[in-house]
């Protein structure tokens, strides 16, 4: 132990620095990432739900995090309340819908994100967390996304493409909304991806670095054929847009791994890059001695708490 870390002052549960996710079981993501938002990108049947959403709202709940789900399919809530039970939650879930006491999920979320912006206590973190988030977009989106900090709230979305925003969000000024509001959601995650558009904003978001390429010039005059070799700059991706289309979906085929993207803004990971490929097991979330998969933090409650 340290000297530094005999008057270091102990972590409090809801410290910033406080990892939630460790991608590939070695690169933190904090609760204060969180609070900068989050957007996964990937085609239906990428892998995005069984692995990336569950790793988010695992870290989430262990941490203690309050929260508001947003579900399109039938077996969403199912899926929450075993998500709930897994993590030592299951007392805290209340359920809406058509048969109890909710017709719209667009009014839970406005009416959530006015009362998080004007909640006096803060520390508890909040999460707002929709599946198919193109179905919950408004307008109001882009303002909360620029405050989501302050109001400690980690706003989680995933969706399959861009395509999806802005069909909900036509219009030049629907598409500022939507570029503003992706610009917001400082962490961002590709899975497997066909859709084009997708690909070059993630590869372009994440921006380009200068190499030196060395190129050949052949002569052909008097005597012996010769060449040359110079260096020149190039302008180069650091990820490449087609690299979504290889990356792994999961299912026995592929034995249950899953391959995605993950960049933040203003971050170099610990490879240098502004990116890193992460990878995760369909059937394993925990911390390991031998994982090199992502994994929670933060480890599982006791089944009986």
């Amino acid at each position: 132990m340290s000297i530094l870390n005999l008057f270091r002052k102990p972590m409090s549960l809801w410290d910033e620095q406080r990892p939630l996710v460790l991608w590939n079981n070695a690169e933190p993501w904090t609760i204060g990432d969180s609070f900068e938002g989050v957007q996964v990108w990937g085609d239906t049947g990428s892998g995005k739900s069984s692995t990336t959403a569950r790793v988010f709202a695992a870290a989430m709940l262990r941490a203690g995090y309050g929260g508001l789900v947003l579900t399109v399919k039938p077996e969403d809530a199912d899926e929450w309340r075993r998500n709930l039970e897994e993590n030592g939650r299951n007392r805290d879930g209340i359920f809406f819908g058509p048969q109890e006491h909710c017709f719209a999920s667009v009014v839970w979320k406005y009416c959530t994100q006015l009362a998080l912006q004007r909640r006096v206590n803060r520390e508890r973190p909040v999460f707002i967390f929709s599946d198919e988030s193109h179905y919950f977009v408004t307008d109001h989106d882009q303002l909360f996304q620029t405050t989501a900090r302050s109001a400690r709230c980690a706003v989680v979305y995933l969706t399959q493409n861009r395509s999806n925003y802005f069909a909900e969000s036509p219009g030049d000024a629907g598409h500022n909304r939507i570029a503003s509001m992706a610009a917001c959601l400082k962490t961002q995650l590709l899975h497997q991806c066909s859709h084009g558009e997708t690909r070059h904003a993630f590869s372009d978001a994440i921006g380009k670095r200068r190499i030196m390429r060395t190129k050949l010039a052949h002569s052909f005059g008097q005597g012996k054929p010769g060449h040359t070799e110079t260096e020149e700059p190039v302008d180069e991706y650091w990820v490449l847009p087609d690299t979504a289309t290889q990356l792994k979906t999961g299912g026995e085929a592929n034995k249950y791994r899953v391959t995605a993207i993950v960049t933040k803004a203003g971050k170099r990971f610990r490879n240098g890059k502004p990116a890193m490929r992460v990878r995760f097991d369909q059937r394993k979330l925990e911390r390991s001695f031998w994982a090199s998969y992502t994994t929670v933090a933060i480890p599982k409650p006791k089944q009986d708490q």
